[in-house]
């Protein structure tokens, strides 16, 4: 084994690193929020990255920090947070709210400004039961005797809180809190959800989240699907718009005839010398991470299912091109800039279904045998490469992202060998 292909999964794992920490990676907020000239930068944070620390946050220091940040970043909090799908999550809705309980007004304020107005009527349509005042003294009809009722500070509704006595608590907190920083736009609230449809809101704050969340890099889950859409390598790929007439490449272009890049994505890459063409691939590439991301439903704040998409996007996409470029670098240095990196995902990922496909009819007659456990990798959700292992005198199995073309012939070969 040459020194070269000895180094391939350390270049491998240093690049999924150097991406974590350039766009996914928490930032120390502890460290930050120490002295008032550092607290004061916060606002200038990426308010992603922002968001994948809040986590490691105390109470002390939450409260330390919310004065801090901006509406747009406590916006992207609740977009990053709220959602399953296109589902809300009215629970994950009264934790981020519940931060205005103790906050100073102008603060809350802030957090309230910062908060869609369909979350909020949502958030009482579905919690809450509203009986409205129709003469001085008299209500609509009776609260039922069994569940905790208050009537809200103006005397116009009388609220019949929900039967857990923890959302009770806080959905009362935050709605008494809603009234103290503005009576007017508490009652409007209240008003605008006796009458709205709870899918509408849902839909108008799923939209809402969807827009931001593009504008920031991210894509909803239904548009991330895409991404899973297997294509041919001899598939017609759409073209970028102003595609470079060549990337300027500092190494000498391989011949036709050669062997195959090991890694042909990162040699591609490593290939091209202008700053602003390397620039814009990493652009493609966060893209393409963050569709994978939402298509698998990953958790922002989750750095393990993170780097795991991060991984399946950049081997997904070495794979397409090394299969679209038959190995030549040349030609897969043509590709990175006539074509867009989700593409060569699809055309990998298309190639994985083949194999999954093939394994279906395999058997392997030992068990415990290599064999086995290939049939194992390929059955999984998204097919994984086996690799086998001698340490000790004894063998060990184990999978990962395939990357390379050249893996998935000798997977073929090998599945054809068992169901001959």
């Amino acid at each position: 084994m040459t020194d070269k292909k000895r180094a391939l999964p350390a270049i491998i794992e240093s690049t999924e690193e150097l991406i974590f920490n350039s766009c996914y990676a928490p930032f120390d907020l502890s460290a930050y929020l120490q002295s008032a000239e550092t607290r004061s930068r916060i606002r200038k944070l990426p308010a992603t990255q922002v968001f994948y620390s809040l986590k490691n946050l105390d109470q002390e220091e939450m409260s330390l920090l919310l004065p801090q940040i901006t509406e747009e970043q406590w916006a992207t909090f609740l977009d990053l947070d709220l959602w399953d799908k296109d589902e809300l999550n009215t629970n994950a809705l009264l934790f981020w709210e519940n931060f205005t309980l103790a906050a100073d007004e102008p603060v809350a304020r802030k957090l309230v400004r910062a908060t869609d107005p369909e979350l909020l009527q949502l958030l009482w349509k579905r919690e809450l039961q509203l009986i409205a005042r129709v003469e001085e003294d008299e209500f609509e009809a009776e609260p039922p005797i069994d569940r905790d009722t208050f009537i809200t500070p103006d005397n116009n509704y009388i609220v019949v809180l929900p039967e857990d006595p923890e959302i009770s608590r806080l959905v009362q907190g935050v709605l008494t809190r809603l009234y103290q920083l503005d009576a007017d736009y508490a009652r409007m609230s209240l008003e605008a959800s006796r009458y709205a449809v709870s899918m509408e809101l849902e839909e108008a704050a799923y939209q809402n989240t969807r827009r931001r969340t593009e504008d920031y890099g991210f894509q909803d889950y239904f548009s991330a699907l895409e991404i899973y859409t297997p294509k041919s390598p001899d598939s017609l790929l759409p073209e970028k718009e102003t595609p470079a007439a060549e990337l300027k490449a500092d190494l000498p272009a391989r011949a036709d005839n050669e062997e195959p890049a090991r890694y042909i994505f990162l040699e591609a890459l490593a290939s091209i010398s202008r700053q602003d063409d390397i620039e814009a691939l990493l652009q493609e590439l966060f893209f393409v991470c963050n569709k994978v991301i939402s298509a698998d439903r990953g958790t922002p704040g989750d750095p393990d299912s993170i780097k795991a998409a991060i991984s399946k996007a950049q081997n997904g996409i070495s794979v397409g091109l090394d299969l679209w470029a038959g190995g030549n670098l040349r030609k897969a240095e043509e590709g990175l800039s006539q074509h867009y990196l989700s593409s060569f995902f699809q055309i990998g990922y298309g190639a994985l279904l083949k194999v999954s496909k093939a394994a279906a009819g395999a058997v392997a007659q030992d068990s415990g045998s290599y064999a086995e456990a290939v049939i194992e990798g390929l059955k999984a959700p998204y097919p994984l490469y086996t690799e086998s292992e001698e340490k000790n005198g004894k063998i060990t199995f184990s999978t990962r992202y395939f990357r390379t073309a050249s893996e998935i012939e000798e997977t073929l070969e090998l599945l054809e060998q068992l169901t001959a």
